[in-house]
């Protein structure tokens, strides 16, 4: 069975008459027939499996003494946060709050792999230093207003294109939501996967 990263595991979802472990495509249904046990745990190990690294309890119970669960794996629930981010984004290019509202759920889809994954491995998928997003954020939206001083306006006058037909409006806001996009994904995970590293010591 492939390696998968689980987030958590809940009752509301669960397949009790299919007792061991079923595959699904977003985690996998976990049932165990016991009469006598109080609680029963999931532990999870490391590839190796040497290291257990975290252990969640199956919450559901049946009248027939079977303890179930269904545990979300990681990866679908992170792409679903990430596109739903770039969603807001590109919603509110045009609305005050879009680049925000989008960069805390783009830290919420990193802190939901991290905590499957562990830091490490989040900050692998992100492929850069979350303090280069900062910076580059930083310089996006202070680029954006540029643009308007120079054709004769104040500081941050954002400038607007409507092309008409099916194509939306865009303007310079739209890259100042994304410097802010950036910034607030690039310092929220400065302080996470630092925080999750001491943690770990």
């Amino acid at each position: 069975m492939p390696e998968i990263a689980l987030v958590g595991v809940t009752g509301e979802r669960g397949a009790p008459a299919r007792l061991g472990a079923s595959v699904e495509p977003d985690g996998v249904h976990f049932a165990v027939f016991s009469a006598h046990a109080e609680r029963i745990e999931l532990c999870l190990f490391d590839p190796a499996g040497v290291q257990e690294r975290r252990r969640l309890p199956l919450p559901g119970r049946t009248e027939g003494d079977v303890h179930f669960g269904f545990a979300m794996a990681a990866g679908p629930l992170f792409a679903l946060l990430l596109a739903a981010s770039v969603a807001i984004l590109w919603r509110g290019h045009d609305q005050p709050g879009g680049g925000f509202i989008g960069g805390l759920v783009a830290s919420l889809a990193f802190a939901v792999l991290s905590l499957a994954r562990g830091p490490m491995a989040a900050a692998r998928t992100l492929r850069v230093a979350p303090t280069v997003l900062v910076g580059a954020g930083l310089l996006l939206a202070v680029a954006s207003g540029l643009p308007g001083m120079i054709g004769g306006g104040a500081y941050l006058t954002h400038l607007w294109w409507e092309p008409g037909g099916w194509l939306p409006k865009l303007g310079t806001t739209l890259v100042f939501d994304i410097g802010v996009y950036l910034v607030v994904l690039g310092a929220v995970l400065t302080y996470l996967f630092g925080l999750q590293k001491e943690a770990v010591r």
